[in-house]
């Protein structure tokens, strides 16, 4: 009999961590959102996605941990996961994701306008010199 509480034990813990890491994945989509603004058809779709992502990923949790065998201690570990990761991390890794990418896009793209320009005083000192040398 220990052995079998021993087991769901350890099956309710990877419930809490899965659910844990199925909320830092929603947490993607919640970045993308910040950065990018979205329809709501756009949001829906996206959602469905994650729905369906998550359902394979819970299926997949209980068919190899489990046998398949659904236990009401699942949801409740899967819940808890969210449920923690959502008070402690989630807020600060979105914003702080967000910001990062924010600044090195934008950092990025003043790079790019930087060697834009450089390429088109090259390209208009080439068109010069090309002009001298028919004259």
């Amino acid at each position: 009999m220990d052995i079998v509480i021993n087991a769901e034990l350890e099956y309710f813990k990877l419930c809490v961590i899965y659910g844990f890491f199925l909320m830092m994945s929603y947490d993607l989509f919640r970045v993308l959102r910040r950065l990018i603004i979205h329809r709501d058809f756009i949001v829906t779709i996206e959602d469905i996605v994650y729905g369906i992502f998550i359902g394979i990923q819970i299926f997949r949790l209980n068919y190899n941990n489990n046998n398949g065998v659904v236990r009401f201690f699942m949801f409740v570990g899967l819940i808890l996961g969210s449920i923690i990761y959502h008070k402690i991390l989630s807020t600060t890794l979105v914003h702080v994701f967000s910001t990062t990418i924010v600044y090195f896009t934008s950092k990025i793209s003043r790079i790019l306008t930087i060697f834009g320009k450089f390429v088109k005083n090259e390209n208009k000192i080439w068109k010069r010199s090309r002009k001298i040398r028919k004259n």
